[in-house]
């Protein structure tokens, strides 16, 4: 159960570490595609 948890709480991190690059990309007049 314990490493169950530890993925979601796993998964949940890298979306919003993506969010938040994709963010800074943006700004930067970027986007995943053209990075």
């Amino acid at each position: 159960m314990a490493v169950k948890e530890k993925k979601r709480v796993q998964v949940k991190i890298d979306k919003d570490l993506a969010d938040d690059t994709e963010a800074v990309l943006s700004e930067l007049g970027l986007n995943p595609t053209t990075a």
